[in-house]
């Protein structure tokens, strides 16, 4: 199970995510402004309130994120970079535990 969710289920989120909050967002909003400003600000703003219901450093990190994401987008003009990128993210903040320490005993004092 907890593989499955560390493969695809954040392979899904990534891609999902960075296809709607980046590469939907840009064609979007080019139609509507040529300001980098607010397409770099909308695409973060609505990332982030997409997880909002979280605690607010995760909010904050997310607003962050949204803005590094488009960045890296918008650099390499492919939208496989910044899905790589949050994927990365996601597996170190949910995923990723050291195996050598879980396997280390842990002992409680008596």
């Amino acid at each position: 199970k907890k593989i499955f969710d560390l493969i695809y289920g954040f392979i899904v989120a990534a891609v999902a995510e960075e296809l709607i909050y980046r590469k939907m967002m840009l064609e979007v909003l080019k139609k509507y402004t040529n300001s980098w400003l607010t397409i770099y600000l909308a695409s973060a703003i609505v990332f982030t309130l997409v997880h909002a219901i979280q605690n607010a450093h995760i909010t904050i990190n997310a607003f962050v994120a949204g803005l590094i994401l488009m960045s890296v987008y918008r650099k390499n003009s492919t939208i496989w970079m910044p899905i790589i990128a949050h994927y990365v993210v996601n597996l170190q903040l949910f995923g990723w535990r050291d195996p050598f320490t879980e396997m280390v005993p842990q002992y409680s004092e008596f």
